[in-house]
């Protein structure tokens, strides 16, 4: 709530107290951060739930329609530094892919407009798969 991190500002709780704490802070004051760490800390939701809430806190689910306008409103517009990037990857490697996910992407790259009907030269073949070497989620091309 804003308050120092001088000991005698900190108590000691267990995971269950923290979210009992978030809890009475949320039903207190309403604040959306409360709500999302009761419910996180608590495991009532996860964090894509979190994150959703956090980005849209009114909980309105947006239609098919919305979410496209919103998508081709966004494309371009996030450019990531080389730094950023390299950050993005470590922090993705080595986690396995649920076959869900896995399935996703699959569709997303069956509808890329960019590689529809497009075959991969011999080189960008050897290219790629030296980039995916040591990579337990790569296919092979």
């Amino acid at each position: 709530m804003g308050g120092g991190d001088e000991p005698s500002n900190i108590i000691e709780l267990t995971v269950e107290e923290h979210a009992e704490a978030h809890k009475k802070l949320w039903e207190k004051h309403g604040n959306i951060e409360d709500y999302c760490a009761w419910k996180g800390l608590s495991e009532q939701i996860g964090r894509e739930e979190i994150f959703r809430l956090l980005m849209d806190p009114t909980g309105r689910k947006h239609t098919e329609e919305t979410k496209k306008k919103i998508s081709e409103s966004n494309k371009g517009k996030v450019k990531h530094t080389d730094e950023s990037k390299e950050m993005i990857s470590s922090s993705r490697k080595g986690k396995k892919l649920s076959q869900e996910h896995k399935d996703k992407i699959s569709a997303a790259m069956k509808n890329n407009k960019n590689m529809n009907g497009k075959k991969m030269s011999d080189e960008t073949k050897k290219k790629l798969s030296a980039k995916m070497k040591g990579n337990k989620n790569a296919k092979k091309v």
